[in-house]
């Protein structure tokens, strides 16, 4: 008896892909339910299950929502597959599709439809008894979509590394105006070696790994000028020092004493298979085991898009991917209500100080557990 896998395919590849992988050893036939609108991802499923598992897969085009059409189309798997032993995977696919395989196929011998939800649960319709299996890992996600991801492990972060945060901010809150128009100019031309402001500059120093900071401010009222010079180096400080890496290096730290952060990535860029232009860059990634918590790390989030930018991650990470806003101090209440409505929690790092770092992993752990629907 042949062991035929049914999985109907929509807008989320994750749930279809994972079961897969999961009972692979129990597959030996694959059947890909698709309709119009998920035909690229039934695609990209059948490519990557023919490169990485070796399965036989075959596939059908179904309407999603004409239930005639489910039913006929439901009739053709049963005549196709007689003497199978099935196993049907409705985590993915339209409404209509799961109400009516569960109607059509729950009463069938050597038939089991599962269900795998957000906590990587798969659940035995019939019975209602579950069992986990191992999530994906970012790059199998991101394959389902076409996409790569280049990020940096938070262990490869040195003391050195982190000693120079101490220093960024210092320039930063003595010499507020200087320092922001100096990383600026830096930011923006990466070639340059060096950047003036009135007096004080920022030169990097390729030989030697460094960054050499002056700045200087008058007192007009004292008659005084205030000097002072900084050396920074480390293995990570371009990272460090422009951009606000610093910042994240620093609620990465952070997210270290979380109990269940079981792993962080910084720097996280995300571009098209054999296409290193970026698309879209993540400040800091972090696994707990069984998902991913997304963290957009900003001192303040001065352009309202940033939120919109963040949001748009949803569209390739699947509904398991779990997102939320670190500033520095308290966001802005404009950004407070956008991150609202797009149901995404925020936290400042003068909360957390306030409030603890016990509460803040309390919320992470809520957020971490909570099933969200589209």
């Amino acid at each position: 008896m042949e062991k035929t896998h049914i999985a109907l395919v929509g807008g989320q590849g994750a749930p279809v892909y994972n079961l897969i992988k999961s009972e692979k050893e129990n597959i030996d036939r694959l059947v890909l339910i698709f309709s119009s609108s998920s035909k690229v991802s039934c695609i990209t499923i059948k490519r990557l299950v023919e490169e990485n598992f070796h399965l036989r897969v075959e596939s059908m085009e179904l309407d999603p929502f004409n239930p005639v059409e489910i039913k006929n189309g439901i009739e053709r798997l049963k005549k196709n597959y007689p003497n199978d032993a099935l196993t049907i995977n409705v985590s993915s696919g339209s409404k209509p599709w799961s109400l009516l395989f569960l109607q059509e196929f729950s009463n069938m011998e050597n038939t089991c439809i599962y269900f795998l939800d957000q906590n990587n649960n798969v659940w035995d319709m019939a019975t209602c008894l579950s069992k986990t299996i191992e999530p994906l890992t970012l790059e199998e996600m991101l394959a389902l979509e076409g996409l790569e991801i280049r990020k940096t492990d938070y262990t490869d972060f040195t003391e050195s590394d982190k000693q120079c945060i101490a220093k960024i901010k210092e320039m930063r809150d003595r010499f507020p105006r200087q320092f922001r128009r100096i990383i600026e100019n830096l930011s923006l031309h990466p070639n340059y070696t060096r950047s003036d402001d009135n007096g004080c500059y920022i030169e990097w120093d390729k030989f030697s790994n460094e960054f050499h900071c002056y700045f200087e401010k008058i007192n007009t009222r004292k008659l005084n000028v205030t000097q002072k010079e900084y050396t920074l180096s480390s293995p990570h400080i371009r990272q460090l020092l422009l951009n606000t890496g610093w910042f994240e290096l620093e609620v990465a730290q952070v997210l270290a004493k979380w109990s269940n952060a079981q792993h962080i990535w910084n720097n996280c860029i995300i571009h098209k298979t054999n296409d290193n232009m970026s698309l879209n860059e993540i400040d800091l990634i972090v696994f707990n085991g069984t998902k991913y918590l997304y963290v957009e790390c900003k001192t303040q989030v001065n352009k309202i898009t940033d939120v919109d930018k963040f949001n748009n991650l949803k569209t390739y990470s699947g509904l398991s991917i779990k997102r939320i806003f670190v500033t520095e101090t308290e966001m802005k209440a404009q950004a407070e209500e956008k991150c609202k409505a797009a149901k995404i929690p925020y936290f400042s790092m003068a909360d957390i100080k306030a409030r603890g770092e016990d509460w803040f992993f309390s919320e992470l752990d809520k957020i971490m557990k909570r099933i969200d629907t589209k």
